[in-house]
């Protein structure tokens, strides 16, 4: 199918974005901090977790308004298959809100709930995309040409939030997971953080990692 590009102001897509946020990884007995990539590691029995928050800079720009993405690697450096699910990885505020991680499918289901309008050609200060309008016909499309009136939409691709994410499932002996997970919540909101992981080996014991950090 022909595509057109199609006009959008470069303010429109800022509006989607969070004020930038830190959050500044805190020291605690047994973690190793890399203040320069703002990550923390820690190692216990076998097992090492490194996390940090990333800056997005994909689609769809209005994630971190719901979301913040926290990169992961996990490194299985025992003779056991472990597994990871949403359900391993929490935060807490300040005040002990728990807020859980979400799978990219879920991710992509609430930040397309956003449509953003589309300004014909000419303008300043722009960005291309290609575009489509939406009709009520359940799957119909038409991709609209340049300079035609009215409100036009473009797609937002979840190619990146799936492509980014950690991949959940088992994570095989002498081998790592790396990824993003997605928190629930906006981290502007927030003074403190913690982000909980907790690995289950197979013989039912818990192995829980605790990171705080301060967000700025």
């Amino acid at each position: 199918m022909k595509k057109f590009p199609v006009i959008v102001l470069a303010f429109l897509l800022s509006s989607g974005c969070s004020l930038a946020t830190k959050a500044v990884p805190i020291a605690t007995p047994g973690s190793v901090i890399d203040q320069k990539a703002g990550s923390a590691t820690i190692e216990k029995d076998g097992i090492e977790v490194t996390t940090q928050l990333v800056d997005w800079n994909y689609f769809p720009y209005n994630l971190t308004n719901y979301f913040s993405p926290f990169a992961v690697t996990i490194k299985n450096k025992t003779t056991d298959v472990l597994n990871f699910e949403t359900s391993n990885f929490f935060m807490y505020d300040e005040n002990k809100t728990q807020y859980g991680a979400y799978t990219p499918k879920d991710v992509y289901g609430i930040t397309s709930g956003e449509l953003y309008y589309l300004i014909p050609y000419p303008y300043v200060g722009v960005y291309m995309y290609e575009g489509y309008r939406q009709f009520p016909t359940v799957g119909t499309r038409e991709y609209p040409p340049l300079g035609v009136a009215g409100p036009q939409l473009y797609e937002v691709y979840p190619r990146d939030v799936y492509s980014q994410a950690l991949p959940f499932g088992p994570l095989n002996p002498e081998a790592q997971l790396k990824g993003l997970v997605y928190f629930k919540g906006n981290l502007y909101q927030f003074k403190k953080i913690k982000i909980s992981v907790t690995a289950s080996k197979p013989d039912g014991q818990k192995i829980e990692f605790e990171f705080p950090f301060e967000v700025k």
